[in-house]
């Protein structure tokens, strides 16, 4: 629709804008990292359509960064992740979003890297170590969450 399309630049200067600021306030509200996480991943993979590969890399390391702060990565079902800013899950549907959300990043950042043939950020070596499991359906994670908990 044109109509959209005029205000494009209009929506995407108050999405920028909002991830900004969500980012600032993740120090006092840490539960927030998740859907700046989200948010970047977005950003970066319509940037990377609009053929704006910069911007989309810069979005692409944000959401990476912050999901290694968030020890994203290293997520074990149905236990508490050490030395992460998020609190602990409130459900077991929040832990699945957590897994979902460490391997959309993983398969955005490594997917341009070797498309544009820039290095990764996510490296096999002892700090990177990935321990999430793959995501699988979530009525079966629910269900071995509840397993392991209770």
């Amino acid at each position: 629709h044109p109509e959209i399309m005029a205000h494009e630049p209009v929506f995407l200067e108050r999405a920028i804008r909002a991830v900004q600021a969500a980012l600032a306030a993740t120090s006092q509200r840490p539960g927030t990292a998740l859907h700046v996480i989200q948010s970047e991943i977005l950003l970066a993979y319509y940037f990377f359509d609009c053929n704006r590969p910069l911007e989309g890399q810069h979005h692409t390391s944000g959401a990476v960064s912050l999901a290694f702060t968030c020890k994203l990565h290293k997520i074990e079902p149905g236990r508490p992740t050490v030395g992460s800013i998020l609190p602990p899950p409130a459900d077991p549907i929040e832990e699945v979003e957590r897994i979902s959300a460490w391997w959309q990043v993983f398969i955005l950042e490594k997917s341009w890297t070797t498309a544009l043939d820039t290095p990764s950020m996510i490296t096999e070596d002892r700090d990177c170590v990935v321990d999430t499991p793959w995501p699988r359906d979530r009525v079966s994670t629910v269900l071995d969450f509840g397993r392991s908990t209770g």
